[in-house]
């Protein structure tokens, strides 16, 4: 599987694209298209850190609420599959090993699980 990003801004992935849409206050837009579900635009609404806590789809119902530990993990039920984006906004990827994968903060891969 072949996995492509450009800046932070698009992401495609055997055909499904997503591009996400910078807005004020760490929220932010996203589209996806050719997805098997959950095509469309989605309103990502950001906490104090910038991390993904409120995924709102277009017609304003909620689909998912995110909840942190301190250090990142999750307080919660399983993170949604519409955005890589977590805790801070890093890009999260739950496929590499480690408790519930691990983020990427720029110079580094960590594992926020370690810290629970």
């Amino acid at each position: 599987m072949i996995t492509i990003y450009i800046a932070g801004i698009f992401e495609c992935q055997n055909g499904a694209i997503t591009k996400y849409y910078p807005g004020a206050g760490g929220s932010s837009a996203i589209r996806r298209e050719n997805y098997a579900s959950d095509n469309g635009i989605f309103y990502i609404l950001g906490d104090h850190l910038g991390s993904t806590s409120t995924i709102i789809q277009q017609n304003m119902t909620v689909v998912k609420q995110e909840y942190y530990y301190p250090f990142g993990g999750n307080r919660g039920s399983a993170f949604s599959e519409l955005t890589t984006r977590r805790f801070t906004g890093q890009y999260h990827e739950a496929g590499l090993p480690g408790g519930e994968g691990l983020s990427y903060y720029n110079a580094r891969w960590y594992d926020a699980y370690l810290f629970q």
